[in-house]
């Protein structure tokens, strides 16, 4: 077992102090996650398509118009970037409302994507949604090489900064609910979910896809 570099178990003590500030009771037995020696956050490019394809799956989720979807698809180059289950829904012409409701969620993903790769200023506390405005908004009258030239990837420190605060407030609202307790310090549960799933894609050493990430994600949660 590899013992955690001094930066990393760093880290775990910051994120640690500013939850024990908000009264956020910590599980035991939390992993320390690993340092800037261990990390490679991926390309921007790789960062882009993967939000573009969140982005879509939530306008359909939200009922925009499935020609105004296509124009998008087509004009980002995403038609070979979805998996199995974004390409499924996105087949549909009357998903279910459950379905809707889960990838309404991407948002919340993808907003901390464009946090990452600098469009975004900083990151409100995890407890209200995202407005879809916001996030939909940062790509209008913008092609896809325009972002991807705009893009300017957060340093790994902060990025992983971010991962551990929301893997560790990721672990105390989940055993809230299990509990059947209020959230902690106010957070919404999903956004916290949604927040850690991206992170975790965007930094883990072992470069998981989109939907081993998300899957890992739903069992954490389950």
């Amino acid at each position: 077992m590899n013992v955690p570099s001094p930066l990393a178990q760093q880290r775990r003590l910051r994120s640690e102090k500013i939850l024990g500030r908000l009264n956020v009771t910590l599980p035991e037995a939390l992993d320390t996650l690993p340092d800037e020696a261990e990390v490679s956050p991926r390309e921007p490019e790789e960062v882009l398509q993967r939000l573009l394809c969140l982005v879509v799956v939530g306008l359909k989720a939200e009922g925009l118009e499935v020609s105004i979807l296509a124009g998008l698809i087509d004009s980002m180059g995403l038609h070979d970037h979805f998996n199995s289950e974004e390409s499924a829904f996105l087949a549909q012409d009357k998903p279910e409302a459950e379905d809707c409701a889960e990838f309404a969620w991407r948002f919340e993903s993808a907003w901390i994507l464009w946090w990452a790769l600098g469009f975004v200023p900083r990151l409100d506390s995890p407890v209200a949604q995202v407005e879809m405005t916001a996030v939909v908004g940062l790509i209008q009258n913008r092609s896809r090489e325009e972002l991807l030239s705009a893009s300017a990837m957060r340093a790994d420190s902060e990025l992983l900064d971010e991962w551990d605060l929301m893997y560790r407030l990721q672990a105390a609202a989940l055993e809230a609910r299990r509990l059947k307790r209020p959230a902690p310090a106010r957070a919404n549960t999903s956004v916290v979910l949604e927040r850690q799933l991206a992170l975790q894609w965007l930094l883990d050493p072992a470069r998981p896809g989109w939907d081993e990430t998300e899957s890992a994600a739903s069992l954490q949660s389950a």
